[in-house]
């Protein structure tokens, strides 16, 4: 996330620090920055974090925890130009972490871009859920009708659940996170 930065510690804590401006930071306000990790959802254990902060910077981020809760929080607009990409069956901004959805099993992969929200499971029955802006198809759902809330995509889409995923454009999927993140916060 450029400006603000997100990460999960060992124990599956959630933490964010940096540039708050668009309530990327989850912590309740637009208008404080943290210079040093804070803990944000302090009930919950994760398992992934991603951010994205593309078109002029209008940041979001997204999180998910052990038991399958994908929680989100930010810019839900970039300006008007991209509505619902939080997935939260939304179009308003938020600064403080809020449900988008849950899953049945817990989140192998979780992306953002500038236009929405993907989260993927794997194992026998892999999903993919998508939503978000969906002016040119970004969603991946055959149509150009944006989703506020992510879908259940049809079958077809395990490559982009394979460990080496292969998108059309640079930026698509620009916040995917394939493993664990974790880091040691003193």
């Amino acid at each position: 996330i450029s400006g603000s930065m997100a990460g999960i510690d060992i124990l599956g804590k959630l933490y964010t620090w940096g540039d708050a401006t668009y309530g990327q930071l989850g912590n309740g306000t637009s208008t404080t920055h943290r210079s040093a990790p804070t803990q944000i959802l302090t009930t919950s254990s994760f398992t992934f974090v991603a951010g994205s902060q593309a078109f002029f910077n209008y940041g979001y981020t997204a999180a998910v925890t052990t038991a399958g809760a994908v929680y989100v929080w930010g810019d839900n607009n970039a300006a008007g130009s991209y509505p619902g990409r939080l997935g939260n069956n939304s179009t308003i901004s938020v600064s403080t972490p809020v449900l988008a959805f849950a899953l049945a099993t817990s989140a192998t992969r979780l992306g953002l871009d500038g236009y929405g929200i993907k989260v993927g499971t794997t194992g026998a029955a892999p999903t993919m859920y998508s939503g978000g802006y969906n002016g040119q198809g970004q969603v991946g759902d055959n149509t150009t009708v944006n989703k506020s809330s992510p879908i259940l995509l049809n079958s077809g889409y395990r490559s982009l659940l394979s460990p080496t995923p292969v998108f059309s454009t640079p930026y698509q999927m620009s916040g995917l996170i394939t493993s664990p993140v974790t880091s040691s916060f003193t």
